[in-house]
């Protein structure tokens, strides 16, 4: 047997009175057929190819993600994802805003509960399965005629700003994140799809996020969804205790 593979073994009596020969169970599909062209018993190729089907699952739930539109009392899970998304560096401006004495999570809650604004729960939607949240997304539809990059921008943030200018009309994803416990789930192709229906239904000629290069791993799921880059700026978050890299915008367009 090969070191590392877990098998079980048992005796079991067969139709005739003898004992059959050991069964190795929980082998992969190769080793399923090794049983069955060695002779074993169907019971044994079909246990083994159950047991097999049960590893496969094992893990899996069996609630489907639901999406839904979020709600003031979402705030604290969009200040999450917030964070999440842009790796502490958006909370870290929120800091500079608060008021002396306040936190900046109590400037995110107050964005993200407002009624308009960007940052406002009227923009975001919230995965979730059996009534537990396991991720977010703030998005909306970008203007068609861009408005200049005002002064009070931050001037890291200015390159992102113009890139989201070469999109206009496009659904715009702002912030996306799964929380620690909700990764791996499909949590963000579920939240992409409903962003995309949202789209569709507002007649966009596509969809677009910015994504820093230094992400991989959110640029390739990205990718497996469709997006495609468009254009791409420097970005220096050295500032923020990160390292320069740079910004990619990524669009996927939309059938007519």
């Amino acid at each position: 047997m090969d070191e590392g593979v877990i098998c079980s073994f048992r005796l079991k009596q067969s139709n005739s009175g003898n004992l059959a020969r050991p069964c190795p169970l929980g082998y992969d599909v190769v080793r399923i057929e090794g049983i069955r062209r060695a002779g074993y018993p169907p019971e044994y190729v079909r246990q083994a190819r159950a047991e097999r089907r049960d590893r496969d699952t094992k893990g899996r739930h069996p609630l489907p993600l639901t999406i839904r539109k979020a709600t003031p009392d979402d705030a604290p899970l969009l200040v999450r994802v917030v964070d999440m998304a842009s790796d502490g560096v958006v909370p870290a401006l929120w800091a500079e805003m608060a008021p002396e004495g306040a936190d900046a999570s109590g400037v995110g809650h107050a964005l993200v509960a407002a009624e308009d604004g960007e940052f406002s729960y009227r923009n975001a939607f919230i995965a979730e399965r059996d009534g537990a949240a396991l991720g977010g997304l703030i998005g909306y539809v970008l203007p068609i005629t861009p408005q200049p990059v005002g002064p009070d921008v931050p001037e890291a943030f200015v390159g992102i700003e113009e890139l989201a200018h070469l999109v206009p009309g496009h659904w715009y994803i702002n912030f996306m994140a799964a929380v620690p416990e909700g990764r791996r789930q499909g949590v963000g192709a579920a939240l992409l799809n409903a962003a995309e229906e949202q789209a569709r239904d507002r007649s966009c000629p596509g969809l677009a996020l910015i994504v820093a290069a230094s992400n991989e791993t959110a640029m390739s799921v990205y990718e497996r969804a469709g997006y495609t880059e468009r254009a791409r700026c420097p970005f220096d978050l050295s500032d923020f205790g990160e390292e320069p890299t740079e910004a990619i915008l990524m669009v996927k367009d939309l059938d007519e």
